[in-house]
This record gives structure tokens, sequence and C-alpha cells, in this order.
């Protein structure tokens, strides 16, 4: 794997790229927590790399036909990125580039789905007044409104209710929640941050976008770079979370 591909530029550090450009990147004018989170990269050569390299990767899926056999590398390399992921609640002012952001949203849709039915949207926000609206419609939740940009991800189960009329309900959040995953690891894994709300006046948000009754609110995602980096989480014993042949069983034979 090249030295210069995205996951060398990502590491377990959350270092997070800026415009080189930026007076803000002077020694100066950094914090001791902007010093270390934007020291390594320059945003300009990874978005050029970036798309390069998902263009080669959509092209390379396209032409296959065959079984792509596992890589331990990419196992590896997955598994950081689910650890590291965190949820960040304080963005700088600095917006990623808008090709990437695309990017992932057109990739978040590959992602296992009930029928093979496409269920959920997107919406984009990066229009300021709009932000601050929604940022007070998630109860008054201001910090929401830092960020560049704001992803709102809505499903509906019209067209899963026609294949499984009896529980389209859980197929179209589950369908969604895959969407939502892959967003989340894609986003930490270019660099950027985000953060799953999901507390929100769900019906005045729908008039105020204009989304149709029938849709579904899944969440609210502010998306930006970090400027906090949060702790790790403790998680439990997963030896108390796994059972073996039966649930509770947690002796492995």
């Amino acid at each position: 794997m090249a030295k210069n591909n995205l996951y060398n530029k990502i590491t377990s550090k959350f270092t997070f790229n800026q415009p080189k450009s930026s007076p803000n990147l002077k020694k100066n004018n950094l914090n001791s927590q902007d010093k270390k989170n934007y020291q390594n990269i320059n945003n300009e050569n990874f978005s050029k790399s970036t798309i390069k390299n998902s263009q080669q990767e959509t092209q390379e899926s396209n032409s296959s036909k065959t079984y792509i056999e596992p890589s331990l590398q990419s196992y590896k390399e997955l598994k950081i990125i689910i650890k590291n992921r965190r949820s960040i609640r304080q963005f700088t002012p600095y917006k990623p580039p808008y090709k990437i952001i695309f990017e992932i949203l057109e990739t978040c849709f590959y992602a296992p789905r009930a029928g093979n039915v496409m269920n959920s949207e997107i919406i984009i926000i990066e229009e300021t007044s709009k932000k601050v609206t929604i940022s007070n419609l998630c109860y008054q939740q201001s910090w929401i409104a830092q960020a560049p940009y704001i992803i709102v991800i809505t499903s509906s189960k019209d067209d899963i209710q026609k294949l499984y009329p009896d529980i389209s309900q859980r197929f179209s959040t589950q369908n969604t929640s895959a969407v939502i995953e892959n967003f989340l690891l894609l986003i930490h894994s270019a660099g950027f941050a985000s953060c799953w709300v999901q507390s929100f006046q769900e019906e005045v948000l729908k008039d105020y976008l204009g989304i149709p009754p029938n849709l579904e609110i899944h969440g609210i995602f502010p998306v930006g770079f970090a400027k906090e980096i949060p702790q790790k989480p403790i998680n439990p014993d997963i030896n108390m979370k796994i059972s073996y042949e039966e649930y509770g069983n947690k002796n492995k034979q």
C-alpha cells in the first residue's frame, strides 16, 4: 500500500487537514491543541489524493466481477478507524472540501438494505441562518450551528412497505442506520468529525426543511473539523456481552 494513501494520513492521533493558506496555521496563532491537530496534514494535497484514490477505487469496483480477497491490512485499518471515531461537539471554523463531503455521502449508500430498497434521503445545509434555526430546533443545542455543514438523514418506509407490510418500519430504520454508520466512519476516516444528534423537534423541523410528512428524520449530523479530542470511552467487558449457543451462556466450550 502506498505510503501517501488515505490511511497513512489519518492516524490514531486525530491529526486533521486544514487550508495551508489560513493565518491560523501560524504557530503564534494556534493553541496547543490546534498545533497537535494541524501539524502534519495539508488540505489541498489531501483532497487531491483522496479524490484520485476514490476514483480509482470506483473504477476497480465497477470493472471487477470476481470476489475480492480479504486484506489483513484493510482489516487492521478499519479496526483503527472504528475504535478512534468520536462524537465531536466543538468545531473549528475551517470548512471541509465539498467534493469530499459529497463523495462520502455517495459512498455511504453502499450499505446492506432490505429488499435492495434505497429508502434513505439526505439534506446538506450550509446556510448560516438555517444552521442556527436547526440548532434551536434541537432544543437550543447552539454548538450544532458551529459546524460548516449540517447533514440531515431521513427515510421513507413506503417502498419497503410494499415488500414487507408487517415489518416495514423495522427494515426502514435498519436500512438507514446502516447508511448512518457508513457515513460516520467515512467522515472520521477522511479526517473530519461529526456527532449523531437525535434530540430535535421533528415535526417542526420537517416543516421548516420542507420534508414530506411520510418521511422520518433519523438524525442531525454537524460536520467539520474537530476542535476537541474527547477521551476514549470506557466500554463494558465484551465477555459479558457475548453468549455462546444460547442467550446467557458465557462459557465458550
